[in-house]
């Protein structure tokens, strides 16, 4: 059907492209047909008109042949068209674009709860097509895309909502970037598949249950192809294939972009799903924004290293939160085809020419989770507006089990960090809950050693038994010499004297032994 569609509709812009300079406004006085010329305030227009007005409220026009408008209009000077709709018959095309804006509603402030004063419903069996021969927008208002829509203009140009909300509940394919500004939000609720998705600034993006965004691979345009925005919500389907290297450093960012100042928000709900197609490490990214994850295991794929990270200020010089994930489920990270146990992430920020710099990330688990190799990033005098600071990771894990494989500091030279660089803290823990399987790169200092254990002093890592504290002790390891499953922390004590090593001992075999049982 999409074939047959695009054969009619491709000579139909040549037409509508060659008549435009003698098409005339036309505008909807009763609701009818497009061929009807009682629809019409004076004649029937013909198939092609330069604006479509709507100037009185709950009307509907059917488009019942092969038509265009340039321009879609939905306000006067003294009042505005609520609730207008435009009906597309079985097998008619119906073509907006040409003019911008595209579609305009009644200029007004910010809706409360969204109920915008202008709504425009595109419905019926038959297709829309918005092909926009140069940059366009939809504005001030509420456009909701019940019919299926073609969106088939130059791959360079977008498509852009500022001050709308759009509701996708048909099929949208299209090869287009849209760009979403202030004030704006787009609820996926069927299918909708484009090339590139930026929301820019305070604006949302909300794949909603049922539905699938897919951010699909531009054969055109390798490197440009991703999806960016500051709030939103996946309970739905959000699928991103970025094709080759992506030169802006993303295919997929959860939170703000790197000048914006604005905290972001982002929630994975218990029915959303996330795959990324990424082909280079750290090009899904969360960062400066808050995540909560309330989804199933294995329900967040990569295919390379998760980035979480972001800057301290923007280029403005507003301060913008760090990164935080709250884990309310367990393992819901799948990277390449390892589960979360086994898969890669990174904290710190690569910038839009690859510098790597640091960042502060905080992992609040309400659920056991495991993580493979952990990488930090260090400072890096060359990259503006990050924390001068080495990466550190905060894990409150209130009393669930965490095992982490490999702690890794990227590209560091372990001695000279090895006195002073704190990268992990540890807050509000069950004793014993935490297990390290390397710890090469954790600075060490032995402090006791028995036939049975090892335990070792570091500074490396830190910890506290409360939440959200600025004091933090040092960590001490104990490694039991039979078990290969690798080193504890104990948070029982901020500094055990000998007479405390036999207590200690004897947590770490109870915890060796719970660590076991919870693990399979």
């Amino acid at each position: 059907m999409k074939n047959i569609i695009k054969i009619i509709s491709v000579p139909y812009i040549m037409v509508f492209s060659a008549l435009s300079s003698m098409a005339a406004d036309a505008t909807v006085s009763s609701s009818g047909n497009w061929s009807d010329a009682s629809t019409w305030d004076g004649s029937a227009p013909g198939t092609s008109v330069d604006t479509l007005n709507f100037v009185s409220s709950g009307l509907q026009l059917t488009v019942d042949s092969n038509a265009s408008a340039q321009q879609i209009l939905l306000f006067e000077d003294d009042g505005y068209a609520n609730n207008a709709s435009i009906y597309i018959n079985d097998g008619v095309a119906f073509n907006i674009g040409g003019i911008s804006p595209t579609i305009k509603g009644a200029d007004n402030p910010i809706p409360s709860d969204g109920n915008w004063k202008t709504t425009l419903t595109f419905e019926g069996p038959g297709t829309l097509n918005i092909s926009l021969p140069q940059s366009s927008y939809f504005s001030y208002g509420k456009y909701i895309f019940n019919s299926n829509v073609v969106n088939d203009g130059p791959t360079n140009l977008s498509l852009q909502l500022s001050n709308a909300t759009m509701d996708v509940n048909g099929t949208w394919t299209g090869n287009q970037t849209i760009d979403m500004f202030a004030n704006s939000v787009l609820n996926v609720n069927g299918s909708m598949s484009v090339y590139n998705l930026k929301g820019w600034a305070q604006c949302n993006i909300n794949v909603n249950a049922g539905g699938t965004l897919n951010i699909q691979k531009n054969p055109n345009y390798s490197w440009a192809t991703g999806m960016y925005g500051r709030i939103g919500t996946v309970n739905g389907n959000l699928i991103v294939d970025s094709g080759a290297e992506n030169s802006e450093r993303y295919s997929l960012r959860l939170g703000c972009d790197d000048n914006n100042r604005w905290d972001g928000k982002w929630t994975i709900g218990s029915t959303g799903t996330i795959k990324v197609m990424s082909y280079s490490k750290y090009y899904f990214q969360v960062r400066n924004t808050a995540l909560t994850i309330n989804s199933a295991a294995k329900s967040i794929y990569s295919n390379n290293t998760i980035l979480f990270g972001g800057f301290s200020a923007n280029a403005s010089g507003g301060a913008i939160i760090d990164t935080s994930v709250v884990f309310n489920t367990s393992s819901p990270f799948t990277v390449s085809s390892a589960n979360q146990a086994d898969s890669s992430f990174a904290i710190g920020l690569v910038n839009a020419s690859g510098k790597k710099a640091a960042s502060q990330v905080k992992f609040t688990l309400n659920a056991d989770n495991s993580f493979g190799e952990i990488e930090f990033f260090q400072a890096n005098a060359d990259v503006a507006n990050t924390l001068q600071t080495d990466s550190v990771l905060t894990i409150a894990a209130n009393g669930h089990l965490v095992n982490i494989g490999k702690l890794a500091l990227e590209g560091a030279d372990y001695s000279t960090l090895a006195e002073d660089h704190t990268y992990l803290k540890l807050q509000a823990l069950t004793d014993w809950t935490i297990q390290i399987a390397n710890i090469e790169t954790i600075n060490t200092e032995l402090v006791f050693e028995d036939d049975s254990y090892e335990v070792y002093k570091t500074n490396n890592i830190k910890f506290s038994t409360l939440d959200d504290v600025d004091e933090y002790f040092d960590a001490y390891i104990v490694k039991d010499k039979m078990d290969e499953n690798g080193y504890f922390i104990n948070t029982s004590s901020a500094v055990p004297e000998a007479s405390t090593y036999a207590a200690i001992m004897g947590a770490v075999a109870l915890a060796v032994a719970l660590y076991r049982k919870r693990s399979r």
